[in-house]
């Protein structure tokens, strides 16, 4: 049995709508068959072919290209033959810049289960490149790289995630290829719609919602953008429209999504806030219209997920009798499920679930009209108990509509808002809220002072540990948030973190860029794109960021939309979908920038010469890692992880194994080498232990350390001399990621080795 690669594929050349624009590629001969038990690797030799021509909007500039990476033959589950899939790739470029411009080679390499391996690499522009390789039917991700004369990355595109096995996938596997850390211009284009909000879907699409036309009047269209981007297709059509200060809710299943607050222009002039919460199904096409009794239309009402198909509502101008009320609302059927209460007034706050049980609330403010009711104190709302858990954590300073975000670390960006005299707060800061305590315990840090004059609209965390910042509309003053909100709110909103803003802009007013942040080298700096007249531009189109929208697709890509309909993208390259581990084995300052390390408090880390450093100032009797790092982005299974590690005096360093949430196995490494598991109050069988009568790791110096995975057994390799010192078994056998930690004193990571076992 043969599968032979598909001659046809689709993009989209216009808005929705449009007709498909056909790209015709020359089959893939069909490659001979296979006889019974080929093994897994087989090396698989693609002849040349003749090179597919691009898509109709591409030009001689930006070319399209075809590269061709053949898979080997491997039993296909549940066919009952042995096949052998010849796989083309396709990049799909964006409209500007170009992304080959001071490209040397194009590289191919495929990620399994934490290595990425070059399968082959050649010009572009001299025909197909044929690759001579060994295919692991186990391939992930497809990671394509545009490497400069020098070797560094310019500009990259990744695909997947892939089952070669159960589902291989069409030929030919469309990548969208763009530079790394600046903006693009995507060819695709959708209706007018300002003020559109996007969410990202639990499936790795987007959504695109709400908004205005040219008129005024309310959009009812809707857009999702497929997770293998730059595909576009029609959403769900909303039988009422909503504009200015409403909210995208995608449920804690990810089968629906939820529009609530805002305004209705039902007569395309006079704005009217509405009740009515939509609940859009996305997996039967379908909108289902409720209330929320008074609650979806106070202004200010905080808006969450929650685990299953219900929506939380809390807070909100009211009044000061009830503005504290808290209502979960089940869209399936629109039943009210329970109440209950804030401790306190809040309005214009911002939420953030941080488990299934657990909503935390940052700043807001408790009295309508009175800038100095700016709240400071965090929050932490039980659902199941239907109240405020005790805790004394606070803000840097009391902020009402605040922008948050929850890291990759599990820990909360908190970023802009307006101070109690109405002035902009320029605090970017993190709030570690410890999920192994059933309170809020934890501390804020102030990470670094945002841009003078910066308007935070939302945040988008970008998967490798940095932070695409989207700048507010103007007329989002501070006056207007700390005072009565009914102006100035509809450019300010989108409290979740995945929401943008679509204000419209006079002329000389269009010089907003974004922001990218990054924590773990206390830096902020403006997004680069051509500049034409102090505005932020591509190619001959001019960007004004805060009328941009978007979130990030499981790709790694951000989507970027204006509400005129263009679509843009923010490439932060293949470390925010693979981790830094699989790419680069330096941890240094010397690394390359956005290598994908996630510290939950970036106060103790730092990358200097030397490499990744990890401090803890209080140093104390317990060995449970309270700072780590997380290195990997996608969970892996068994593993080697060879590192180096330095400490002095009395520090102690740790590995942390199979992070999945909260919960993780840890190797401590210094004195007598230690595994246990952590939090320590989830129920567990006893490890099972077997130690080697060997020097231990009580040296300060540099020690080379190899740490496995095998299942559930955990290996320790001290010096890496070949012998085990530690064997654990932990129990716990599933996936997870990987984390270095410091647990006391001053501890240094560097040139990471991973492999899969």
């Amino acid at each position: 049995m043969t599968k032979r690669a598909r001659s046809v594929g689709a993009l989209h050349g216009g808005g929705l709508g449009a007709a498909v624009q056909r790209v015709r590629l020359v089959p893939a001969p069909a490659p001979a068959r296979v006889r019974a038990r080929v093994p897994a690797r087989v090396p698989a030799r693609v002849p040349a072919r003749v090179p597919a021509r691009g898509p109709a909007r591409v030009t001689a500039r930006v070319p399209a290209l075809v590269l061709l990476l053949g898979l080997g033959g491997f039993d296909a589950i549940g066919l009952g033959c042995t096949r052998r899939v010849a796989l083309s790739v396709e990049l799909v470029t964006p409209e500007a810049p170009d992304p080959f411009v001071g490209v040397n080679v194009v590289r191919l390499s495929a990620y399994t289960g934490g290595l990425l391996s070059v399968v082959g690499e050649g010009r572009w522009d001299q025909g197909p490149i044929a690759f001579d390789v060994d295919a692991d039917p186990a391939v992930s991700h497809l990671v394509v790289e545009g490497v400069s004369m020098t070797g560094e990355t310019l500009a990259s595109g990744v695909a997947g995630p892939l089952d070669m096995l159960r589902e291989p996938p069409v030929s030919p596997l469309r990548v969208y290829f763009s530079k790394i850390d600046v903006l693009s211009r995507a060819r695709e284009r959708g209706d007018v719609a300002k003020g559109r909000r996007a969410i990202a879907l639990a499936d790795g699409r987007v959504l695109f919602a709400g908004g205005t036309d040219d008129d005024g009047c309310e959009v009812l269209t809707t857009e999702i953008l497929q997770a293998s981007f730059p595909r576009l297709a029609p959403g769900p059509v909303l039988p009422s429209g909503r504009a200015e200060d409403f909210e995208l809710v995608a449920t804690g299943d990810g089968a629906s999504v939820a529009v609530v607050g805002g305004v209705r222009r039902p007569d395309c002039a006079r704005s009217v806030r509405t009740d009515e919460v939509l609940a859009l199904d996305l997996e039967n096409d379908a909108v289902s219209v409720g209330m929320a009794a008074g609650r979806a239309s106070a202004p200010g009402v905080a808006v969450s997920a929650l685990a299953d198909r219900s929506i939380l509502l809390a807070g909100g101008d009211l009044g000061v009798s009830t503005s504290s009320a808290v209502m979960e609302l089940r869209l399936d059927d629109f039943q009210l499920l329970r109440r209950g209460f804030l401790d306190q007034p809040r309005a214009y706050a911002a939420v953030v679930p941080l488990d299934s049980e657990r909503i935390a609330f940052f700043g807001g403010r408790s009295r309508a009209g009175e800038p100095s009711s700016a709240i400071k104190r965090v929050s932490v709302f039980a659902t199941r108990g239907g109240s405020v858990l005790d805790g004394s954590l606070e803000l840097v300073e009391g902020v009402v509509r605040p922008r948050v975000l929850l890291s990759e670390a599990g820990s909360v960006f908190v970023g802009g808002g307006f101070t109690r005299a109405g002035a902009q707060s320029r605090e970017l800061s993190m709030a570690v809220m410890k999920r192994d305590f059933e309170a809020e315990a934890g501390d804020v840090t102030r990470i670094l002072p945002l841009p003078e004059g910066l308007v935070v609209g939302s945040m988008i965390g970008l998967g490798d540990g940095r932070v695409l910042l989207l700048p507010a509309a103007p007329e989002a003053s501070g006056a207007d948030l700390v005072g009565d909100g009914t102006s100035g709110a509809s450019g300010a909103s989108g409290t979740n973190g995945t929401n943008g803003t679509n204000g419209t802009n006079s002329a000389e007013e269009r010089a907003r860029p974004l922001w990218l942040l990054d924590p773990l080298r206390k830096s902020a700096s403006a997004v680069e794109a051509d500049v034409q007249s102090g505005a932020l531009g591509v190619g001959d189109l001019e960007v004004d960021a805060s009328s941009l929208a978007g979130a990030r697709l499981s790709a790694g890509l951000v989507v970027l939309r204006d509400g005129d309909g263009h679509f843009f993208t923010f490439n932060p390259g293949p470390s925010a979908v693979i981790g830094f581990a699989a790419q680069h084995g330096d941890l240094s300052a010397a690394a390359p920038p956005g290598g994908g390390i996630f510290p939950r408090r970036p106060r103790a880390w730092r990358q200097t010469e030397r490499g990744l450093e990890g401090v803890v100032d209080n140093v104390s009797g317990s060995l449970v890692p309270d700072e780590y790092a997380m290195i990997t982005a996608l969970p892996i299974g068994d593993f080697d992880l060879r590192l180096k590690l330095r400490w002095t005096g009395q520090a102690k360093a740790a590995v942390l194994v199979a992070v999945d949430e909260s919960q993780f196995e840890y190797v401590v490494l210094h004195g007598t080498t230690q595994i246990d598991r952590a939090p320590s109050r989830i129920p567990r069988a006893p490890l099972e232990c077997n130690a080697a009568t060997t020097r231990s790791l009580a040296e300060p110096g540099e020690h080379t350390v190899i740490v496995s995975r095998s299942g559930s057994v955990v290996t320790v390799d001290v010096d890496a001399d070949g012998r085990r010192e530690l064997t654990c078994d932990t129990g716990r056998s599933s996936a997870g990621r990987l984390g270095l930690a410091a647990v006391t004193g001053t501890v240094a990571f560097d040139q990471l080795e991973l492999r899969r076992r």
